[in-house]
C-alpha cells in the first residue's frame, strides 16, 4: 500500500494472533500470527481472513487477539544485529 493511501484512508499496522487447535490434536494449541495494513474500526481484511478461516479451514479457533497502532503512535522497527546461542 502506498503512503498516499495510508494517509487518505487512515490505514494502520494491524496484528492478528489466532490461537487454534486441529481436531485430531485437541491438546496442542498452535499460534498463527499475521501483520498487515487495515482500516479501523471496520478491519475489512481481518474480517475477510477470519471468514475464510471459518468457511475453509478445519482448525478450531480458541482465541483471537487483534491489535493496531494508535492515532499518534509511530511503529518502531529495531533490526537484529547479532544472533547468538546460550548453552
Amino acid at each position: 500500500m502506498r503512503i498516499r493511501d495510508q494517509i487518505l484512508y487512515d490505514t494502520r499496522i494491524t496484528t492478528i494472533k489466532v490461537y487454534y487447535f486441529m481436531p485430531d490434536y485437541q491438546s496442542v494449541i498452535q499460534l498463527f500470527m499475521w501483520q498487515f495494513d487495515d482500516i479501523p474500526p471496520e478491519f475489512r481484511k481481518a474480517h475477510k481472513f477470519l471468514n475464510h478461516w471459518h468457511d475453509n479451514i478445519d482448525a478450531v479457533i480458541s482465541e483471537i487477539f487483534l491489535t493496531h497502532s494508535g492515532n499518534y503512535k509511530q511503529v518502531e522497527f529495531n533490526p537484529v544485529d547479532d544472533i547468538f546461542n546460550l548453552h
